[in-house]
């Protein structure tokens, strides 16, 4: 599955039912694919970030980023990271 899978178009209907948690996309549960999870994360973190600020900055426009995990899978860690208030 692609990121572009995860995409939710304007004006449509999310339906998050559709969507399976347990799926990790081209990524296995091993360490060294959690590795490489973690440093894309980082990255996708720094560049939200910027996106945001230039979003918030034009005061026109905002975006909806919704995190999925299991308990202790650290959403809250890096909502608080990516998304200051």
């Amino acid at each position: 599955m692609t990121l572009r899978a995860y995409r939710i178009k304007p004006n449509s209907k999310l339906q998050l039912k559709k969507f399976d948690p347990s799926e990790t996309g081209p990524y296995k549960k091993t360490d060294r694919d959690k590795k490489r999870v973690k440093a894309k994360t980082e990255s996708a973190i720094r560049r939200i970030r910027g996106l945001q600020e230039r979003l918030y900055a034009s005061g026109q426009r905002a975006f909806l980023l919704v995190l999925q995990g299991m308990d202790t899978s650290g959403k809250t860690a890096r909502s608080s990271t990516s998304c200051p208030e």
